[in-house]
């Protein structure tokens, strides 16, 4: 699946270029879910060895501040309904 094929990808690059972090930002007015999420993303690619760093936004409005002061993420996972 496309997943898997990014972190393969990732992960090889990582092992020629030296150490690569993954940015992964999470969007979603649920907590519970935010945390639930953020737990599968971490096991699914500490399982690969990908290193990546997970934020958490409750809001859109948090996370367009974040894009706006310069902050970028190779993956975003958006609630569709907020």
């Amino acid at each position: 699946d496309k997943i898997s094929f990014l972190a393969d990808m990732i992960g090889t690059k990582s092992r020629w270029e030296g150490e690569v972090l993954l940015k992964i930002a999470l969007v979603d007015d649920n907590t519970d879910f935010l945390l639930l999420l953020r737990k599968k993303v971490h096991t699914f690619f500490d399982g690969r060895n990908v290193l990546c760093e997970v934020r958490l936004f409750p809001n859109l409005e948090v996370f367009y501040f974040d894009l706006e002061e310069g902050f970028h993420y190779d993956i975003c996972f958006l609630d569709i309904e907020m």
